[in-house]
């Protein structure tokens, strides 16, 4: 079980190292993780992140690890997967 803690909409550019490689539209969603013990509910201390990403161009697709930039100027770690989706590696961070 999870409940959101923050939503982050936007626009911003994605890194490859230093170089951009995409403007993109961005949702981030972070969502606390719970686990089940005998007093039933309790936070697990784990985030989670969703990263969607609009207009990611398919030749940044398996590449190493990029960065999103978003337009406070925070950053997210991903991999592009090859069917178009993206996988956070980590949280928000300045």
């Amino acid at each position: 079980m999870s409940d959101s803690i923050g939503r982050f909409v936007g626009d911003g550019h994605v890194l490859n190292g230093d170089a951009v490689v995409a403007a993109v539209h961005y949702e981030v969603r972070v969502r606390r993780n719970f686990i089940e013990d005998s007093h039933g509910l309790v936070p697990s201390g784990l985030l989670g992140v969703e990263c969607i990403l609009s207009e990611l161009p398919d030749s940044v697709r398996g590449c190493d690890r990029l960065t999103l930039v978003m337009d406070d100027g925070r950053k997210l770690n991903f991999y592009a997967l090859g069917d178009g989706t993206v996988k956070a590696t980590g949280g928000i961070y300045s």
